[in-house]
């Protein structure tokens, strides 16, 4: 009987690439109902402390899902670096001296969100005129 290998698993440095990669893909290609400011709203990431969802085009908020006056809104970019202190942000002492990036660290910065294929040409829509401009490769 011959062996199947098993796919080697990834590093959290390799989990956190895939993941920033599928967040900027997710903002380069829209389809017209999501250029529609009603349905830019989405959630990217939620557990029991925390949610992190665009807002509206690349505005993006991380709120705490027990106090909705504890978060912050900010560009995507904002995320990614370490000057935001969760403990102070949401008002939660277990993630003082914490990120961002280091909480999604200790989650292994799951893909919990749609976003398009890489082999995907850049797709826009003229919304003025409604036409799709792009295609998707074959």
């Amino acid at each position: 009987m011959e062996k199947i290998e098993q796919p080697e698993a990834l590093t959290l440095e390799e989990k956190k690439g895939r993941w920033i990669h599928a967040l900027r893909r997710k903002l380069e290609m829209r389809t017209l109902e999501e250029w529609d400011f009603e349905t830019m709203s989405e959630t990217i990431y939620k557990d029991d402390v925390l949610e992190f969802y665009r807002e509206c085009q690349e505005e993006y908020v991380l709120a705490d899902v027990h106090d909705e006056h504890a978060g912050v809104s900010a560009s995507l970019d904002d995320f990614f670096e370490d000057y935001y202190d969760l403990g102070e942000l949401l008002h939660i002492d277990a993630l003082r001296g914490m990120t961002f990036m280091d909480y999604m660290a200790t989650k292994e910065f799951p893909i919990t969100f749609q976003t398009w294929p890489d082999d995907t040409e850049e797709e826009y829509w003229d919304l003025d005129k409604g036409i799709k401009h792009g295609k998707r490769k074959q």
